[in-house]
């Protein structure tokens, strides 16, 4: 009887030393296939390596909840977010978070405990607010990129007039007299670029460009003249094919410039 017990007792331990060892195959899958961008296999993997130990800790919970954070604004960029899918990714980042932070506070990193708490704190309130609810309509790179636009519409009184403006900055290509040649090449650039079929058809002669370059070197398209959104989409992208320059100093610090010009549409 005792010999049948210790065989008993080897098998279990042989048992969950390789449960173990499968826990730890599956928590390296999750690692790859978190690098990889592939945030939900990343979370079955680790749903698998929970099972199997019959528990969790401290390197699977770090990264489920690194992996959910990602895989919400994943979809907050491809547009694939819903409010009821973030409310149910949300509320389980908190919970995880919390846990964690509880759990393992004396015994991981600190960076770790501040990121994950970082974390925590951007999922205060579990309830969808009205900047999250907007971001999940129109996508995240659209909502920044509108927010931006405002900021910069809102600075646009403390720019200074392209035709004030001594000498412009360095466009890619302008080997001299650099105003003469930023003004030639944002120009051929629209020229070049702009997908004209829709003016043709609704026989549209003549738009309007209407640019301002941020103190930090990037074009924004201001649709002062209040097109439609087609026309403004078109011109939007174009503007933003345009390449990023060194900002303009004036008075030892950089400067927006506005710049427009009217286009014939031929």
């Amino acid at each position: 009887m005792k010999h049948f017990f210790l065989l008993l007792a080897f098998f279990l331990v042989a048992n969950i030393n390789s449960q173990n060892n499968i826990a730890k195959i599956e928590f390296v899958d999750a690692e790859k296939k978190f690098q990889l961008e592939k945030y939900s296999e990343s979370l079955s993997h680790l749903e698998i390596a929970k099972e199997l130990l019959g528990s969790t800790n401290a390197k699977i919970m770090y990264l489920e909840i690194m992996a959910n954070d990602k895989l919400i604004k994943k979809k907050l960029n491809a547009k694939t977010l819903t409010v009821g899918l973030y409310d149910s990714i949300s509320l389980k980042i908190k919970n995880l978070s919390n846990t964690y932070i509880s759990s393992f506070e004396n015994s991981v990193p600190f960076e770790k405990l501040k990121e994950i708490y970082g974390i925590n704190k951007n999922y205060k309130d579990v309830n969808v607010s009205k900047e999250m609810y907007v971001k999940i309509k129109m996508g995240i790179k659209e909502f920044e990129k509108q927010n931006r636009r405002k900021l910069e519409n809102s600075k646009r009184d403390e720019t200074i007039n392209f035709l004030l403006v001594g000498d412009a900055p360095v466009f890619p290509g302008c080997k001299k007299k650099y105003k003469t040649c930023f003004d030639e090449k944002v120009k051929q650039h629209f020229y070049d670029n702009l997908d004209l079929s829709y003016f043709k058809q609704n026989n549209i002669k003549r738009i309007f460009i209407n640019l301002v370059l941020t103190e930090r070197g990037e074009f924004i398209y201001i649709n002062s003249a209040d097109y439609s959104k087609i026309i403004f989409s078109e011109i939007d992208r174009v503007t933003d094919l345009l390449p990023k320059l060194e900002p303009f100093i004036f008075r030892d610090k950089p400067t927006g410039i506005s710049y427009s010009f009217p286009m014939r549409i031929k």
